[in-house]
């Protein structure tokens, strides 16, 4: 399914959005997510996943997001990536899967986040970045 909204969320909803998954503590859990169906001439989107790179049981924001996607063009030039990174700085970036089944893929990663994703969330960040 190609995924083209008529009108993608707004800025400050979805950065609202995103914060309310960054209250809280985190609990300690790892999770491998198959994505909704989500393809677009920049994205052919894998996998979802959602772990602690800090240890405990109960830590403030250890939680990271992977968005996973097989690139097909770049897509950083985007407004919507752009303003992205503008209001996030360093807890978002876009790297490189190096090991398991999705060696070659790249990944968006959002880091110091306290609970996991959902899929509309999820989508709600895919679709502001290719079509804000």
């Amino acid at each position: 399914m190609k995924e083209s909204p008529t009108s993608p969320i707004d800025k400050e909803t979805l950065f609202s959005a995103i914060n309310t998954f960054r209250i809280g503590k985190t609990e300690q859990s790892f999770r491998r997510d198959i994505p909704p169906d989500y393809e677009n001439k920049y994205i052919k989107l894998s996998r979802i996943d959602s772990a602690n790179k800090k240890g405990g049981q109960s830590v403030i924001q250890g939680k990271q997001w992977s968005i996973i996607y097989e690139p097909k063009s770049s897509f950083v030039a985007l407004h919507g990536w752009k303003a992205l990174c503008d209001y996030y700085g360093d807890d978002i970036k876009i790297t490189c899967v190096n090991r398991g089944i999705l060696k070659g893929c790249q990944a968006i990663r959002f880091y110091h986040m306290s609970s996991n994703p959902t899929h509309s969330i999820i989508i709600d960040i895919l679709n502001f970045i290719f079509y804000s």
